[in-house]
């Protein structure tokens, strides 16, 4: 991961556009800062990072809105309008933290798939589920009532097992 060192702000950045927070804190160890500085300038990019994130998710979203039925080059349904409109609101309601790791993708059934790592959630109109695999084994739950606070929670439970 080699970069051109720029500066804007009085902070270092890397000459190419970070993505992940690896990307991040590669960058940083390669200038052999002080944990300290490292930790200040990491923070910033991170947030970056998230926001870029969480930017994506929603322009994918669009780009979901706009599929038609065969979307697939077979008979994928288009995604329901009620799911894309609930997942529309889950992205407002999200911080960037915590949607930092995840993509977004429609599945076949007219349904939203939000994936990271090891850990998919499968969002429905009235019920979703999820899997994921945990340091303690695989995790996960099928049918559970939708509302924006019980995926936001499952979201949560994933993301702390990569902490």
């Amino acid at each position: 991961m080699q970069g051109t060192l720029t500066t804007t702000t009085n902070s270092p950045r890397p000459g190419y556009k970070p993505t992940s927070a690896s990307d991040v804190m590669s960058y940083l160890h390669s200038l052999g800062m002080t944990p300290s500085v490292r930790r200040i300038v990491s923070r910033q990019l991170n947030h970056e990072v998230e926001r870029d994130n969480l930017l994506g998710l929603k322009e994918r979203l669009r780009e979901i809105k706009q599929l038609k039925r065969g979307w697939d080059g077979y008979e994928a349904m288009p995604t329901n309008r009620r799911i894309l409109s609930f997942v529309e609101h889950l992205l407002e309601e999200c911080s960037p933290r915590t949607l930092a790791d995840w993509s977004l993708s429609p599945d076949v059934n007219a349904t939203i798939i939000l994936e990271k790592d090891n850990a998919v959630i499968n969002i429905g109109q009235d019920e979703f589920s999820y899997a994921a695999e945990a340091a303690t084994g695989h995790i996960g739950e099928s049918h559970l009532p939708v509302s924006t606070e019980s995926v936001i929670r499952v979201i949560n439970t994933i993301n702390s097992y990569a902490d």
